[in-house]
Parts: C-alpha cells; structure tokens; sequence
C-alpha cells in the first residue's frame, strides 16, 4: 500500500522521466464539468437534495461516469427530501489552482 504523500510525488517524479511532457488536467477537467453542470442545476430549480442528485443525472458527464465507472451523485449529509437552498458546484476537491495559468515544475531532459 502507497502512503498518501506518495501521490503527492508520483507525477512530479514521472514528469522528470525522459520522454513527452507530462500535465495533470484533473483540476481543469473537473472545472470544465462544474462550468457544465451549472447551467443544467439553473434550468432545472431543484428544491430538494433529491431533485439536485436526479437533475445532475441529466448530464452527460454524470451519465457517462455512472455508466462506466458505477459512481452515482449522492447526499454527503442529510437526506434527500432536505431542501436544497443554495447550490455550489465545486470540482477538484476544493483544492483548484490559481486562475492564472503557471510553468511546468519539471521539464523532460
């Protein structure tokens, strides 16, 4: 089993290997999907927990992960007949980037 501060490592070691340049675009992919599942929570106006897990199965990102992977939108806490309220779409584990962009930390010698 890998510590965790192993992954950490992982892609800054394997950017420093000899061949093609190596860039992690987890954060921007789940960028690109929160910019798209917004505009599908606007249209839908969920009012439950409920109706905000089944209007994100509307999408085709959601679709296709739970189609190939088996991963579903799920309550964190709650239940979900709570109401919605406020809706905040946020993708890379809370921890994206600066919006400005920035140099590779490593370089293929």
């Amino acid at each position: 089993m890998q510590e965790p501060e192993d992954f950490d490592r992982l892609g800054r070691d394997t950017a420093r290997l000899p061949g093609p340049p190596l860039a992690c675009i987890h954060t921007p992919a789940d960028d690109y999907v929160a910019e798209g599942i917004r505009p599908v929570l606007a249209a839908a106006r969920p009012e439950t927990v409920g109706e905000v897990v089944d209007a994100s199965m509307s999408s085709v990102e959601f679709q296709s992960v739970a189609r190939d992977v088996g991963a579903l939108p799920a309550p964190m806490s709650g239940t979900p007949e709570w109401p919605a309220g406020r809706i905040m779409v946020k993708g890379g584990a809370a921890a994206s980037g600066p919006r400005t962009p920035t140099r590779c930390s490593a370089r293929p010698a």
